[in-house]
């Protein structure tokens, strides 16, 4: 039963056939929103349904180039299908550690949210980032305009990437990009001026979960990881 604190949010997960793993040992934290969950895979690389979540397939297994632009726009059809207001978006590889999705999200239909990519871009481009990575949160109005300019969109030779194409659908929709990181707060007790004890970048995810509250995590490969998030998590400061 849906809860008032995710009110009118479809959760979906896009991965493939040999991403099934990863799905089924982070399906706790796709479920615990109390919302619904569809998995989207490839028709010639389906995942199958999985803990109470409807599984839909659509185009081909592709990383790059065109046919994996147009397999988004068609997992953008099978979702604006539904009838759900917002759509929180996942790969296989993140997730959200928090049950309760920031109320900041719900704040402005005209913002896409994302964990952005903050490298310099490798080419010239009329766009503001590199790309957008998952997990991604698009209100209904929105999702339906990057659909729209999204078919007009043919993907780009230096990064031909979905998280590049989610970035320029974006822009040329005439929408606002923000990160999850804007929502982390400072921590109520006095955060120490110790650095993290490693400079790995794991450690690094760890301290800021622990510190700052980032919720929002990418990319989990493994089930070590997965551990290490959810306890900094739980023993965050708060």
């Amino acid at each position: 039963m849906q809860t008032p604190m995710n009110e009118d949010t479809l959760s979906a997960v896009c991965c493939y056939r040999g991403d099934a793993h990863q799905v089924k040992r982070a399906m706790p934290w796709y479920v615990h929103h109390n919302i619904p969950v569809v998995i989207l895979s490839p028709a010639n690389s389906k995942v199958s349904a999985y803990l109470g979540a409807e599984a839909r397939h659509f185009g081909k297994a592709a990383y790059i180039g065109q046919p994996s632009l147009v397999r988004q726009l068609g997992y953008f059809e099978i979702l604006l299908k539904y009838p759900q207001r917002y759509f929180l978006i996942h790969d296989s590889d993140s997730l959200c550690l928090s049950p309760e999705l920031p109320r900041e999200l719900y704040a402005d239909d005209n913002v896409v949210w994302s964990n952005e990519v903050t490298e310099p871009r490798p080419h010239e481009s009329p766009y503001p980032k590199i790309a957008m990575q998952p997990s991604y949160f698009i209100s209904r109005s929105a999702m339906e305009r990057m659909l729209e300019v999204g078919r007009k969109i043919e993907t780009h030779p230096i990064t031909p990437y979905v998280d590049w194409f989610m970035m320029a659908m974006t822009a040329e929709a005439g929408l606002t990009n923000r990160a999850f990181t804007t929502l982390e707060h400072p921590p109520r007790t006095e955060q120490p001026q110790t650095p993290p004890p490693s400079t790995h970048p794991w450690a690094q995810l760890s301290y800021r979960i622990h510190f700052c509250g980032t919720i929002f995590v990418h990319p989990i490969k493994t089930e070590d990881q997965l551990r290490l998030c959810v306890e900094s998590y739980q023993n965050r400061r708060k």
